[in-house]
């Protein structure tokens, strides 16, 4: 396995390598399925946020931040050029972080896109792109959506080149901070 990890701060790299996550929800969907109908990315991340909230502060609002966060990664990963196979999705929890596991059958070109991306990402000029993808006029960026994890729900992201057709995201996200 060849493991690329691009984070903000050393202090990140400790948290998102912490193997003391547990499962909380975890399935199997062919990609082909979220290629055919936009709307299964909120469907799926408002299915899942509401699962794993119940337990939170505040489950309401727990539930409404997780989903947004899960949108924006299932939104990228719609935009994606996916290969035939089963994406796998995982969501563990630590303490205040849960962490989201998306492997996606994908060529080549899409595992450089998402190396490339999360080592940006994280640039001292981060900010602007992000705004630039923002108030852009047309169509819009397929990379806004991990931008906006790392950028406004300060997310560590990684990314596994697992083997020569998979790429695995993780994310790390906290949002009820109990301290």
């Amino acid at each position: 396995m060849v493991e690329i990890m691009k984070n903000k701060k050393d202090s990140q790299v400790e948290s998102i390598t912490n193997n003391h996550f547990k499962p909380l929800l975890e399935f199997d969907l062919d990609a082909s399925h979220i290629d055919s109908h936009w709307e299964y990315c909120t469907h799926i991340a408002n299915f899942v946020a509401r699962m794993v909230s119940q337990n939170r502060t505040d489950p309401f609002m727990y539930s409404n931040l997780l989903s947004t966060s899960l949108n924006e990664l299932l939104e990228t990963v719609y935009r994606t050029d996916k290969e035939p196979g089963q994406l796998h999705f995982c969501i563990l929890r630590d303490g205040d972080t849960d962490r989201i596991e998306l492997s996606i059958p994908c060529p080549q070109k899409e595992q450089e896109f998402f190396t490339d991306l999360v080592d940006k990402v994280y640039a001292p000029d981060a900010t602007d792109i992000y705004l630039g993808f923002l108030f852009a006029e047309g169509e819009l960026d397929r990379r806004i959506g991990i931008y906006e994890l790392a950028l406004n729900y300060d997310a560590q992201i990684e990314v596994n080149l697992t083997n020569n057709k998979t790429v695995q995201l993780i994310v790390d996200v906290t949002l009820n901070e109990t301290h």
